[in-house]
């Protein structure tokens, strides 16, 4: 499996000597250019930290996670070949220290999400046989043991995983030959969320008590929606014609939100929902903005995303809407996809 990567220049690490005027810390994992090659990194407010490898070696980060102490970031190695890279070895970086997850000989491995459940740490991914004519296999790891979760003979990639009690929740989907199918597993048994007729990708998964949320997209001709499926039911919170992308769901207190980004005219906008309801969030009209993730914290909103500001593509943290001028940051091109945000007092 091959990744394209829209590569551009950076700047050096700035020296930020003004006071953090913020209560909490935003974690966001990402990448950017670094000598030529792609480097996996995490932000911690405005400090910029660099996640290690084998010397030489690309990387990206796909998901973080704090517990206590200690920060969390799941990636890939990957091997450039052509103008694409070829994902190589799945990663996990506890505290900046990384570990190789062990897989099958693979053409192709990537650890994609994780989540920490007391000391348990699980990560979910995919990797490729090396035989011939092979398909993508899910797979989680529990503290770096390896589990097959879905089909062997069905291209199959997790986006996602919650850990409730002994419960194991993943979600994503299979390439069958009729279409894409969106499902979550459960302890490995599958609840199928879509048919195969509706080009559906679910991408985020919250269990609340006996309650499960995922969030996704429908992206076919005749339905493009950002879709919350509940217990496996859908609602369509944005439906059109144009590109929408529903991207994760959060619950806090009961409340429900669902993040993402749809077209409007020729630009994107962010979107964010609570209980099926939009949030207002201030955003450029003069360029695109998009939303990745939401996280509530202290009974505040925190969104992460990416606009267009004066013909620069900058990340910045929306607070209860409102953006947070202290973390916009226009002087590092990179890829902030995933975020958690944790109280100082803590």
């Amino acid at each position: 499996m091959l990744l394209t990567f829209f590569i551009s220049c950076y700047k050096d690490d700035e020296h930020h000597t003004e006071e953090d005027p913020l209560s909490v810390y935003v974690y966001a994992a990402g990448t950017r250019m670094h000598q030529d090659r792609l480097q996996a990194l995490y932000l911690k407010n405005k400090l910029v930290i660099e996640l290690p490898y084998t010397a030489g070696v690309a990387t990206v980060a796909n998901d973080i996670q704090v517990s206590g102490d200690d920060v969390y970031v799941a990636g890939s190695a990957l091997e450039k070949e052509g103008t694409s890279y070829r994902y190589t070895n799945a990663l996990l970086w506890k505290n900046g220290q990384a570990q190789v997850l062990n897989a099958p000989p693979s053409k192709s491995v990537s650890a994609n999400a994780l989540f920490i459940s007391g000391n348990d740490v699980y990560v979910a991914g995919f990797y490729v046989p090396e035989s011939v004519n092979a398909t993508s296999r899910a797979i989680v790891w529990k503290n770096g043991v390896m589990m097959n979760i879905g089909s062997t003979s069905i291209h199959t990639r997790l986006e996602d995983i919650f850990v409730s009690g002994s419960a194991i929740y993943v979600v994503g989907h299979e390439n069958t030959q009729g279409g894409i199918v969106s499902k979550y597993w459960k302890n490995g048994v599958p609840t199928v969320l879509s048919e195969s007729s509706s080009t559906t990708y679910a991408k985020s998964i919250h269990v609340d008590g006996t309650d499960v949320y995922v969030v996704g997209y429908a992206d076919a001709l005749g339905d493009r929606s950002l879709k919350l499926w509940k217990n496996g039911v859908p609602t369509n919170l944005i439906s059109g014609t144009s590109v929408i992308r529903g991207l994760n769901v959060s619950v806090s207190n009961g409340n429900v939100y669902a993040t993402g980004y749809e077209q409007v005219g020729s630009k994107y906008a962010p979107r964010v929902f609570k209980n099926n309801e939009p949030l207002p969030i201030q955003h450029s009209n003069s360029g695109h903005s998009y939303a990745f993730s939401s996280q509530v914290v202290d009974g505040k909103v925190y969104v992460l995303g990416q606009e267009d500001q004066n013909g620069a593509m900058t990340y910045l943290v929306w607070e209860d809407g409102k953006e947070i001028k202290y973390l916009t940051n226009t002087s590092q091109p990179m890829e902030l996809h995933s975020m958690y945000v944790v109280p100082k007092n803590l």
